[in-house]
């Protein structure tokens, strides 16, 4: 999950990661102006894909101010090795 942070929050590097290049984040940093709604953005990544690999988007979003959540595909996330051979074939198997 992506939010905007408190100005006070302590930046750190994120994880490495061999394929995507990532943001410094604020891990369980206070949200800014907590009282104030906002809006929520449900990202899914495509056939294979990672949240990792929508990143880049969510950060952008938290910065306009959005709270943006990515879920991995149970059977179809390619940051597993169960990924099932149907689970690709059958929409049904995109199980959160």
């Amino acid at each position: 999950m992506w939010y905007p942070a408190d100005d006070t929050a302590d930046e750190t590097l994120a994880t490495e990661h061999p394929i995507f290049r990532l943001r410094p984040i604020a891990r369980d940093a206070a949200l800014k102006n907590a009282g104030k709604s906002r809006p929520l953005v449900l990202l899914s990544h495509g056939s294979g894909g990672v949240t990792f690999g929508l990143e880049w988007l969510a950060h952008r979003l938290a910065q306009s101010g959005f709270v943006a959540l990515a879920v991995n595909h149970h059977g179809h996330t390619a940051s597993k090795h169960t990924a099932r051979k149907a689970s690709f074939a059958f929409g049904s198997e995109r199980l959160i």
